[in-house]
């Protein structure tokens, strides 16, 4: 529609001027995301460190791994999973990067012998939601429990 005001088109000169920016190539990376089940149904979250990506909000634990499951929750738990599940991968993106997030899903079939001390962790009730900050992706898993 602007064609015949233009008057680089007039002159035959539209390739000499910049088009759009192209956009950045955001680098990719990726974690597990254990979305950890007791036999009651509650979910294990962490709170994040103030600082950093999600800083202060309630997260599944993060894995480098599918793999890392078992031994992580021998070593946190003092249990072996009884089940597990691949969720379907997604993407999360940040203004700086793309996040494939890789959810597992994991039953216990017996309650964590580790006594849970530290604040920063809870077994999240999914049928009697907390008022918590969750990460959206995190808030988007926990509502299709």
């Amino acid at each position: 529609p602007l064609q015949d005001s233009c008057s680089a088109h007039a002159q035959g000169r539209e390739g000499e001027f910049p088009g759009k920016k192209p956009r950045k190539v955001l680098p990719v990376r990726s974690t597990v995301f254990l979305i950890l089940r007791d036999r009651q149904g509650h979910v294990l979250l962490q709170q994040r460190p103030a600082s950093g990506i999600w800083g202060g909000l309630w997260c599944f634990p993060e894995l480098d791994s599918v793999e890392a499951a078992a031994p992580w929750c021998r070593d946190r738990l003092g249990r072996e999973p009884s089940a597990t599940l691949q969720g379907s991968p997604f993407r999360h993106t940040f203004s700086h990067y793309h996040l494939d997030i890789q959810p597992l899903h994991v039953q216990l079939a017996l309650q964590p012998e580790a006594v849970m001390e530290a604040s920063d962790q809870l077994w999240y009730n999914v049928q009697k939601p907390l008022e918590i900050g969750l990460a959206a992706p995190v808030a988007r898993l926990l509502a299709s429990l």
